[in-house]
């Protein structure tokens, strides 16, 4: 999938996002994003499958914190860039967040993966990782008119 804003991550390095490991990552800061691959079911469909699996729980703070995250996949355009954040202490350890409760992203990039999308991890060293986050959000802002579908102001 090609966007406008390709440009601003032609540095960036990538994996998918299902399979890449830890030990493959660099425990350098950075910035990194996600990407989706390939779609699959409609984001709608994704939403209903997660209020389904809350609704189970019967877990109400639970539910709203996942519910209230998950809506964001509705922002999801044709741009197939999702999210840009900061490591600042290491992409691997960001990683490591990304795959449970300490990520904001963790429910809205579990409910995709749960429903066929494909997705990438894409990221680039730098020493000054909150900077260069702002300088790219920024920069994908003036592109788009708006952040990433599951960045949040």
């Amino acid at each position: 999938m090609m966007c406008n804003c390709d440009g601003l991550f032609k540095d960036f390095k990538s994996g998918d996002l299902e399979s890449l490991r830890l030990e493959g990552l660099p425990k350098n800061r950075g910035v990194y994003a996600i990407r989706i691959r390939g779609r699959g079911k409609p984001v709608n469909d994704v939403i209903l499958s997660m209020e389904d699996f809350c609704r189970k729980t019967e877990w109400v703070p639970f539910s709203e914190y996942v519910l209230d995250r998950t809506t964001r996949l509705k922002n999801i355009g044709e741009c197939p860039l999702v999210y840009i954040g900061a490591a600042p202490t290491s992409l691997r350890s960001r990683y490591s967040d990304l795959c449970g409760r300490r990520h904001t992203g963790f429910y809205p990039i579990l409910a995709l993966l749960m429903n066929g999308w494909r997705l990438d991890y894409e990221y680039f060293e730098t020493e000054k990782p909150k900077q260069f986050e702002k300088s790219l959000k920024d920069r994908y802002e003036k592109i788009h008119k708006s952040l990433p579908a599951l960045v949040k102001k």
